[in-house]
Protein backbone atom coordinates (compact mmCIF):
# COMPACT_ATOMS: atom_id res chain seq x y z
CA UNK A 1 0.00 0.00 0.00
CA UNK A 2 2.79 2.41 0.87
CA UNK A 3 4.52 1.68 -2.46
CA UNK A 4 1.36 2.67 -4.30
CA UNK A 5 1.15 5.98 -2.37
CA UNK A 6 4.80 6.72 -3.14
CA UNK A 7 4.22 6.02 -6.80
CA UNK A 8 1.17 8.34 -6.91
CA UNK A 9 2.97 11.14 -5.08
CA UNK A 10 5.91 10.89 -7.46
CA UNK A 11 3.53 11.17 -10.44
CA UNK A 12 2.35 14.61 -9.22
CA UNK A 13 4.78 17.27 -10.50
CA UNK A 14 6.33 19.26 -7.71
CA UNK A 15 7.52 22.18 -9.81
CA UNK A 16 5.03 24.64 -11.28
CA UNK A 17 4.35 24.46 -14.97
CA UNK A 18 5.30 27.20 -17.41
CA UNK A 19 1.64 28.26 -17.66
CA UNK A 20 1.73 29.42 -14.04
CA UNK A 21 4.96 31.39 -14.42
CA UNK A 22 3.75 34.92 -13.67
CA UNK A 23 6.22 37.51 -12.45
CA UNK A 24 5.50 38.89 -9.00
CA UNK A 25 4.26 42.49 -9.34
CA UNK A 26 6.34 45.23 -7.74
CA UNK A 27 4.78 46.82 -4.69
CA UNK A 28 4.16 50.54 -4.70
CA UNK A 29 6.26 51.88 -1.78
CA UNK A 30 4.04 54.94 -1.25
CA UNK A 31 0.87 52.88 -1.18
CA UNK A 32 2.55 50.36 1.12
CA UNK A 33 3.52 53.15 3.55
CA UNK A 34 -0.04 54.53 3.55
CA UNK A 35 -1.50 51.03 4.04
CA UNK A 36 0.73 50.28 7.01
CA UNK A 37 -0.10 53.60 8.66
CA UNK A 38 -3.81 53.00 8.00
CA UNK A 39 -3.60 49.47 9.45
CA UNK A 40 -2.19 50.81 12.73
CA UNK A 41 -5.30 52.97 13.32
CA UNK A 42 -7.93 51.19 15.48
CA UNK A 43 -11.05 50.07 13.63
CA UNK A 44 -13.55 52.64 15.00
CA UNK A 45 -11.20 55.53 14.32
CA UNK A 46 -10.42 54.12 10.88
CA UNK A 47 -14.05 54.49 9.83
CA UNK A 48 -14.13 58.02 11.18
CA UNK A 49 -10.86 58.93 9.45
CA UNK A 50 -12.14 57.66 6.10
CA UNK A 51 -15.87 58.45 6.30
CA UNK A 52 -15.59 61.76 8.18
CA UNK A 53 -13.95 63.84 5.44
CA UNK A 54 -16.14 62.22 2.78
CA UNK A 55 -19.26 63.10 4.75
CA UNK A 56 -18.07 66.68 5.26
CA UNK A 57 -17.30 66.96 1.55
CA UNK A 58 -20.74 65.65 0.57
CA UNK A 59 -22.50 68.02 2.99
CA UNK A 60 -20.40 70.93 1.73
CA UNK A 61 -21.31 70.19 -1.88
CA UNK A 62 -25.01 69.92 -0.95
CA UNK A 63 -24.83 73.20 0.97
CA UNK A 64 -22.99 75.17 -1.72
CA UNK A 65 -24.70 73.54 -4.74
CA UNK A 66 -27.17 76.40 -5.33
CA UNK A 67 -24.32 78.91 -5.58
CA UNK A 68 -22.08 76.59 -7.62
CA UNK A 69 -24.74 75.84 -10.26
CA UNK A 70 -27.67 78.28 -10.26
CA UNK A 71 -31.06 76.83 -11.13
CA UNK A 72 -31.51 79.30 -14.00
CA UNK A 73 -28.61 77.66 -15.82
CA UNK A 74 -29.93 74.15 -15.19
CA UNK A 75 -33.50 74.93 -16.26
CA UNK A 76 -32.40 77.31 -19.06
CA UNK A 77 -34.75 80.03 -17.83
CA UNK A 78 -37.91 77.90 -17.82
CA UNK A 79 -40.58 79.10 -15.45
CA UNK A 80 -42.71 76.66 -13.46
CA UNK A 81 -46.38 76.25 -14.33
CA UNK A 82 -48.32 78.20 -11.71
CA UNK A 83 -51.71 78.24 -13.47
CA UNK A 84 -54.34 76.12 -11.72
CA UNK A 85 -55.31 72.95 -13.57
CA UNK A 86 -58.98 73.99 -13.56
CA UNK A 87 -58.17 76.87 -15.95
CA UNK A 88 -56.89 74.68 -18.82
CA UNK A 89 -57.35 71.30 -20.40
CA UNK A 90 -54.79 69.02 -22.01
CA UNK A 91 -55.32 67.94 -25.60
CA UNK A 92 -53.25 65.01 -26.92
CA UNK A 93 -50.91 65.60 -29.87
CA UNK A 94 -50.29 62.67 -32.24
CA UNK A 95 -47.52 62.24 -34.81
CA UNK A 96 -47.90 61.02 -38.42
CA UNK A 97 -48.10 57.38 -37.33
CA UNK A 98 -50.86 58.12 -34.83
CA UNK A 99 -48.64 57.62 -31.79
CA UNK A 100 -49.00 59.93 -28.82
CA UNK A 101 -46.35 62.64 -29.07
CA UNK A 102 -47.35 64.87 -26.15
CA UNK A 103 -50.03 67.13 -24.77
CA UNK A 104 -51.01 70.67 -25.71
CA UNK A 105 -52.30 72.93 -22.97
CA UNK A 106 -55.44 74.82 -23.99
CA UNK A 107 -56.69 77.49 -21.60
CA UNK A 108 -60.44 77.25 -21.06
CA UNK A 109 -60.95 81.02 -20.58
CA UNK A 110 -59.34 81.82 -23.95
CA UNK A 111 -61.32 79.03 -25.59
CA UNK A 112 -64.63 80.43 -24.27
CA UNK A 113 -63.68 83.97 -25.37
CA UNK A 114 -62.84 82.71 -28.86
CA UNK A 115 -66.23 80.97 -29.14
CA UNK A 116 -68.15 84.09 -28.03
CA UNK A 117 -66.26 86.30 -30.50
CA UNK A 118 -67.11 83.94 -33.39
CA UNK A 119 -70.80 83.90 -32.45
CA UNK A 120 -71.21 87.69 -32.50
Amino acid sequence: MSEELQRRSSAIPTSQGIANAVPVPKKNPYLLRIATCYAHIPMGFREFVLAGPLLLLALGIAYFAPTLAPMDKLTQGLQPNTAPMSSYRLEPIHNEKGELKGYRRIFIKQDKEAKTSHES
